[in-house]
């Protein structure tokens, strides 16, 4: 019986294996997008997005951008060369507007905001240093 079990799994992850190429593409954004690189734990990857921002949290200083959960912490610099916080950040950007994000990724799991640009009007913010 202990072996019929054994090669029922065998079979089964045999068929996975050998039609992954199949799926992979359905699947590959879900895979390939964490980071599971032990040793980036330290390091900072900066990564650029076009989309269309889909919910604004401002209570949990979030944005979710073509489905990328990004935190928005600290100061940001106007277009005008004025400090803003985030909370006020937050408050200008509304779901379905055109943005393109510069965001960071520290770890396996945290998104942080760098910069955005609000368009069409081309409105650019900066995280203030």
């Amino acid at each position: 019986m202990g072996y019929k079990l054994g090669l029922a799994i065998s079979i089964i992850i045999g068929v996975l294996v050998a039609t992954f190429p199949l799926y992979s593409d359905n699947i590959s954004g879900y895979i390939w997008n964490l980071n599971t690189s032990s040793s980036s734990e330290g390091s900072e990857t900066t990564y650029t997005l076009q989309g269309t921002v889909e919910e604004v949290d401002v209570n949990e200083s979030i944005i979710v951008v073509n489905g990328v959960e990004i935190k928005v912490l600290g100061a940001w610099i106007t277009p005008n060369g004025t400090e803003i916080e985030s909370q006020d950040l937050l408050k200008l950007i509304k779901p379905g507007d055109q943005v393109t994000v510069v965001y960071s990724q520290r770890g396996k799991w945290s998104y942080k905001l760098e910069e955005i640009t609000i368009e069409p009007t081309g409105e650019h913010y900066v995280k203030s240093s």
